[in-house]
C-alpha cells in the first residue's frame, strides 16, 4: 500500500492566530516537521545557523545552490534588494549559516522555501505556516497536489485588520516578528481573495476565526461538503466562503 504524503497548512492573515492553532490541534495528528519562518527568524538571530537535521534532512551545498536558481529564490532576492537587505547563506555540514551581520524575514522567507522545496523533492510529510497573500503559494498547493500530496488546510482569520495590526503590536512587545501595517492590511485582502482557490485544492478544511479570546472552528469542508459548526459567522466567512456553498 502507497504511503499518504499529508501536508498540513496553517494559512491566515499576519496576526490572527496560526501559531496558537498549531499548538492547538497538532495533538491530533502524527509529529511531522513544522516549517515557520517567524520561527526560523528567531532561531538564527540567537545561533546563526538552522540544523537541517531537525527537519529530517540531509542536504548539500550543490542542493542548496539548485534552489537557488529557482524561480520563488530569485524573487526573494530581489524583493530584498529592493527593501536594502542583502542575503548572505550559505549550506555547511547540513546546516544553513547566515554570514550576515543581521538577520532578516527575506533570509528566513528563503530558508523556509528552500526547506520545503526538499521537502517536496523528497516526498516527506510537513507541516507549514504560511499568510497565503500571494498567488506562489496557490502554485506551490497546486504542484504538491500533483506530487501526490494529500492537502490538509487549516485557514484562520479575523473578521477586522485592525485587530490583526493590534495583535501584532502586542507580539512585538514580548519580542516577537514585526509586520508594517500598511503591508498587513493590503495582505489581508489578498489572503482572503485566495482563500477559496486553495479550498479547492485541499482534501479538508478546516476553518477557523479568531476574532475573539479564543479560536473558534467556524467550519469544516471535505468533498466539496461543508459542515458548519456555529450559529455566529464572520463576516470574512459570509463574503468569501459561503458564497460557493449552497
Amino acid at each position: 500500500m502507497q504511503r499518504i504524503k499529508r501536508l498540513r497548512v496553517f494559512a491566515g492573515p499576519n496576526g490572527s492566530g496560526k501559531s496558537t492553532v498549531y499548538q492547538d490541534v497538532k495533538k491530533y495528528f502524527r509529529e511531522i516537521p513544522f516549517i515557520n519562518a517567524d520561527e526560523i527568524e528567531s532561531h538564527i538571530a540567537k545561533f546563526k545557523l538552522i540544523d537541517l537535521a531537525k527537519y529530517n534532512l540531509s542536504l548539500t551545498s550543490a542542493d542548496f545552490t539548485k534552489f537557488l536558481k529557482r524561480k520563488e529564490a530569485k524573487s526573494l532576492f530581489e524583493k530584498a534588494t529592493q527593501e536594502g537587505h542583502t542575503i548572505d547563506l550559505v549550506l555547511r555540514e547540513n546546516c544553513i549559516v547566515d554570514e550576515s551581520n543581521k538577520i532578516h524575514s527575506y533570509e528566513a522567507s528563503l530558508i523556509a522555501a528552500f526547506i520545503r522545496w526538499a521537502m517536496y523533492m523528497n516526498g516527506n510529510g510537513f507541516s507549514f505556516e504560511t499568510v497565503m497573500s500571494h498567488k506562489s503559494k496557490l502554485r506551490e498547493l497546486a504542484d504538491a497536489k500533483k506530487k501526490g500530496y494529500r492537502i490538509y488546510l487549516y485557514f484562520v482569520c479575523i473578521d477586522n485588520p485592525e485587530i490583526n495590526i493590534e495583535r501584532v503590536k502586542d507580539r512585538v512587545k514580548k519580542g516577537g516578528h514585526n509586520v508594517n501595517s500598511v503591508k498587513l492590511r493590503a495582505r489581508y485582502l489578498n489572503t482572503l481573495q485566495n482563500l477559496y482557490p486553495a479550498v479547492k485544492l485541499a482534501y479538508k478544511v478546516f476553518l477557523f476565526d479568531n476574532s475573539e479570546k479564543i479560536p473558534e472552528l467556524v467550519a469544516e469542508i471535505e468533498n466539496e461538503k461543508m459542515k458548519i459548526n456555529t450559529n455566529s459567522l464572520p463576516n470574512w466567512f459570509y463574503n468569501f466562503v459561503l458564497p460557493y456553498y449552497d
